[in-house]
């Protein structure tokens, strides 16, 4: 989604970051070894089903995180339509609407940490047709 600035990392680990300093430690280590500051992991487990944790790390060390049960997923090819290819370097438009967006400290969080995830390379001007998705 993120390419050319992200990293897929498939060896199982087995972390669970909320309930441990080992799990946090874990998720420090491998973004400092990786050379990031925001991180994505999908995680399943009894206790927490079908979730994707989202994080970000300053001077790194743990800055904050989010969890999300993820309940029903829907692909875009489940919307039908055809899907247009992602080209690199286009931006995404992240609509955020809704009284719920401004009301809780959690909500303005998870705002903030979705737009710096899918921010990518500042730019100066913005083309609509790089408005591809």
């Amino acid at each position: 989604v993120l390419q050319p600035h992200c990293k897929l990392l498939s060896k199982k680990n087995a972390i669970v970051a909320f309930d441990s300093v080992e799990g946090q430690q874990s998720l420090e280590f491998l973004s400092t070894k990786n050379d990031c500051s925001l991180f994505c992991m999908a995680s399943h487990n009894k206790k927490r089903p079908n979730n994707l944790i989202i994080g970000r790390l300053f001077d790194r060390s743990m800055l904050d995180m989010m969890e999300l049960g993820i309940r029903r997923y829907k692909s875009l090819q489940d919307y039908g339509g055809s899907v247009p290819k992602k080209r690199i370097g286009s931006k995404p438009c992240m609509l955020f609407v809704g009284d719920m967006w401004e009301q809780s400290s959690e909500t303005i969080k998870l705002q903030n940490l979705l737009i710096d995830l899918y921010k990518g390379d500042p730019v100066d001007k913005l083309v609509v047709s790089g408005l591809d998705h």
